[in-house]
C-alpha cells in the first residue's frame, strides 16, 4: 500500500459576518463496496450580488437548474429552496457577497487557483478551483476551522464537475482532524480513477496507515450541478451525491486539538495535471 504525506497548509483570512444563503433541497431516490485507496492514484490505496438572502427585501433566491445523470447534460429545473441561518456552528455561502471567500477561516493554493467568477446555480457566482500542470500534490480549497475537535459535521454543496481526471487522486470535501505528532485524519469524498467514493485517511507509519473506501457505485455528471451532502455522525460517515448513497462506518477518529471543514480541490495526487470543479451554496453545520 502506497504511503505519501498529505499536506495541509492555510494562509490566514479575516472571518467576517455570514449571511443566509438559499441552497437547492436534495430529494433524488437512494441506491449504495468498501475496498482501498491510494495516494498514486489507483482504486486500491488513497493518498493522502451581494446574498440574495442579503438583499433589501431578505427574500431567498430560487436554486437554478440542475443537471441529472444520464441527460447528456441537459438542466431540469428544481425550484425547491432551503434557507441557510448563519450560526456559531453553521457556515452558510453562494459566494455572491462583495467579498467572496472571506467567510471561510483562510484558504490553500498549491499548484491551484481560486476564483469566484464563475456562473452559479444560484445566480450570479460560485466558487471555482482549478488546478495546473506540474509536480506533486495540489490543492485549492476554502477551509473553515474549528478550535476543537469536531465528530459531528454535515456539509451540503451544490457540485459541478468541470474537468476531472481519468486516473489519478481529486478530494473535493474534507473533514481535517490535526493530530499532534502525527499526520493529520481524514474524513473525505474524493475521486479514485474517476470512481467516486467517502474514504478514511490516516498515514501511520508505526501502526499501518488507516485508508478505507466506500464507493459510490454510481457515475456522477460532468458539466450540471448536482447535490452533494458529506454528514460524519460519530463513527459513520455517509456520502449522498446525485441521490446515490454510501456509507462508511466504524470510523477510528483519534485524539486531536481542531477540525478543518474544507471544499474545492483539497488534494490531488501528483500524477493529476488538471481539475476543475465549481461550488455554489454551501450549508455546513459543525457540531462538538
Amino acid at each position: 500500500m502506497a504511503r505519501a504525506l498529505r499536506v495541509f497548509a492555510a494562509s490566514s483570512l479575516l472571518l467576517v459576518p455570514l449571511a443566509a444563503c438559499s441552497l437547492l433541497v436534495d430529494t433524488s431516490g437512494l441506491g449504495g463496496n468498501d475496498g482501498d485507496a491510494s495516494g498514486d492514484g489507483s482504486t486500491t490505496a488513497a493518498d493522502a450580488a451581494q446574498d440574495s438572502p442579503g438583499s433589501t427585501d431578505g427574500a431567498a433566491a430560487t436554486d437554478g437548474p440542475v443537471g441529472e445523470a444520464g441527460d447528456a447534460g441537459a438542466d431540469v429545473v428544481d425550484s425547491s429552496v432551503k434557507t441557510c441561518t448563519p450560526s456559531a456552528t453553521r457556515l452558510c455561502d453562494d459566494f455572491d457577497d462583495s467579498m467572496p471567500g472571506t467567510r471561510w477561516t483562510s484558504k490553500d493554493t498549491n499548484r491551484g487557483t481560486i476564483t469566484f467568477d464563475a456562473v452559479g446555480l444560484s445566480l450570479p457566482h460560485a466558487f471555482e478551483a482549478k488546478i495546473v500542470g506540474g509536480s506533486g500534490s495540489a490543492s485549492a480549497n476554502l477551509i473553515e476551522t474549528y478550535p476543537s475537535v469536531r465528530a459531528n459535521i454535515r456539509c451540503e454543496l451544490d457540485l459541478k464537475l468541470s474537468d476531472v481526471p481519468a486516473t489519478g487522486e481529486i478530494d473535493v470535501i474534507d473533514f481535517i482532524t490535526t493530530v499532534p505528532g502525527a499526520q493529520s485524519y481524514h474524513v473525505y469524498f474524493a475521486s479514485f480513477s474517476s470512481t467516486w467514493a467517502v474514504a478514511e485517511f490516516q498515514g501511520r507509519p508505526d501502526a499501518g496507515d488507516l485508508d478505507r473506501i466506500t464507493n459510490l457505485g454510481a457515475a456522477l455528471p460532468k458539466d450540471s450541478w448536482f447535490h452533494v451532502v458529506l454528514e460524519q455522525a460519530s463513527a459513520t460517515a455517509t456520502l449522498t451525491a446525485n441521490g446515490t448513497v454510501a456509507t462508511l462506518a466504524s470510523l477510528t477518529m483519534p485524539a486531536g486539538t481542531d477540525t478543518s471543514v474544507t471544499i474545492g480541490v483539497t488534494y490531488t495526487s501528483a500524477s493529476v495535471q488538471s481539475a476543475d470543479v465549481l461550488i455554489d451554496n454551501v450549508d455546513c453545520s459543525v457540531l462538538p
